[in-house]
C-alpha cells in the first residue's frame, strides 16, 4: 500500500490502442479520482464515474498513449 491505495491488480487492457489515459470510478469517491488525475497530469474529462456497487475495485486505471510518468 502506497499513498493510502491498495493496488489489488495490474495488467493489460482490453485493447492497445487507447490513445488517452482513462480513469474509471466505480465508487463516487470523486476526490480519489481527482488526486489520480492530479497527480499524473491527466486532465478531469479523463475520470469516467460508472457507478457499481456489485464493483470488486472503486477506480481502475486504463493507461493510454498520452501518459507520462511525473
Amino acid at each position: 500500500m502506497k499513498n493510502g491505495f491498495n493496488v489489488v491488480s495490474v495488467g493489460n487492457a482490453d485493447r492497445y490502442n487507447y490513445d488517452t489515459t482513462i480513469i474509471y470510478d466505480y465508487t463516487g469517491h470523486y476526490y480519489t479520482t481527482r488526486w489520480l488525475s492530479e497527480k499524473f497530469n491527466l486532465r478531469p474529462q479523463s475520470i469516467i464515474a460508472l457507478r457499481d456497487p456489485n464493483s470488486t475495485v472503486d477506480v481502475r486505471m486504463v493507461v493510454g498513449g498520452d501518459f507520462t510518468l511525473p
